[in-house]
């Protein structure tokens, strides 16, 4: 599928250039700035897959491998785990925040709303930023 790809956008290169011998500036405008760079994108987009790398823009799913003590720093650490490939990102947290964390994935309810909830909320082990500014989603809290 690739190299079709590539054929396809190398054809497209010499057609431009054809036409613009040619004078048909219509055509070659229409190839040169329409049709190859949304050939060129989607084959970007389809390297990319293939080398497990993701745009800056990107979500990108990841989900905790887990939450421990950095032994240098006497610091929490949670390690996420992307879905869709074998990387891996170490965060340093606060206290207070991965305490807030161990408690929703051992599934322990709070009293009341924990610190670092309102950064982010960890629902089935997945990152979901927050759209309302209290920190949680319609239904979500008790308290609301």
């Amino acid at each position: 599928m690739e190299s079709d790809l590539k054929k396809r956008i190398e054809a497209l290169r010499m057609e431009a250039e054809e036409q613009t011998r040619k004078g048909q500036l219509d055509r070659a405008a229409q190839i040169q700035f329409g049709e190859l760079p949304r050939l060129e994108e989607e084959l970007k987009r389809m390297t990319d897959t293939q080398n497990g790398t993701h745009k800056a823009s990107e979500i990108i799913e990841v989900r905790i491998r887990g939450l421990m003590m950095d032994p240098s720093t006497s610091m929490p650490i949670v390690v996420l785990k992307d879905v869709a490939s074998e990387t891996v990102m170490p965060i340093w947290l606060g206290i207070f925040e991965a305490n807030s964390i161990a408690l929703e994935i051992e599934k322990v309810a709070a009293p009341r709303p924990m610190p670092g909830w309102n950064v982010l909320l960890f629902q089935n082990l997945r990152m979901t930023p927050f759209t309302r500014p209290c920190g949680f989603s319609r239904g979500m809290s008790p308290w609301f």
